[in-house]
């Protein structure tokens, strides 16, 4: 049995969370030495998404702003912003009985990468829409009084989330959870 190929891919994983700045990954562990039981601990032990709903790999990601205002003559203007996105991403590790067959573990690698690059995309979702925000606000005129800019920037930045959440819960709907990806065990 070749098990350097589990170790290589918790190495590209690893790599792949320290190249996204601002996410966490966390794992939960899964036992089994059959497809039906690993199946039992993914559907018992995953995380619980914001719907209540258990999944086998969830992320969950928040964008932040910050500006500056100034004021020029009897405008308020948005002299300087910035955007961040943080996240979190649970997924399941499994660590193969030294007897598990080759072809279980060659199925779940290929599942746990497909639930990888899903919930990249989950992510990904995220880091869009903070720099979606970001282009937004900048286009942001000035106005008469802070407290007009002020609003106006809250509102366009929630008007954002509120596109980018519609375009997580379609990228579900359109991949089946990951399914489509090969996200199937």
């Amino acid at each position: 049995m070749n098990r350097a190929a589990p170790g290589l891919l918790a190495l590209l994983l690893c790599a792949t969370a320290l190249a996204a700045p601002g996410l966490q990954v966390d794992y939960y562990e899964v036992e089994g030495d059959d497809i039906q039981a690993l199946r039992r601990a993914l559907a018992e032990r995953g995380p619980v998404g914001d719907d209540g709903v258990r999944y086998h790999g969830y992320t969950r990601w928040q964008v932040g702003w910050t500006y500056r205002l100034a004021h020029r003559g009897p405008r308020c203007v948005l002299q300087s912003h910035a955007t961040r996105v943080e996240g979190r991403m649970t997924l399941p590790r499994w660590n193969p009985p030294q007897d598990a067959a080759d072809g279980l573990v060659r199925e779940w690698e290929a599942y746990s990468a497909a639930l990888r690059e899903h919930e990249d995309g989950h992510y990904a979702i995220g880091s869009a829409a903070a720099a979606e925000i970001r282009r937004r606000l900048g286009g942001l005129r000035g106005t008469v009084g802070c407290d007009a800019l002020e609003q106006a920037i809250g509102e366009t930045a929630e008007a954002v989330l509120d596109e980018f959440r519609a375009r997580e819960r379609a990228y579900d709907r359109d991949t089946g959870h990951g399914a489509s990806q090969g996200a199937r065990l």
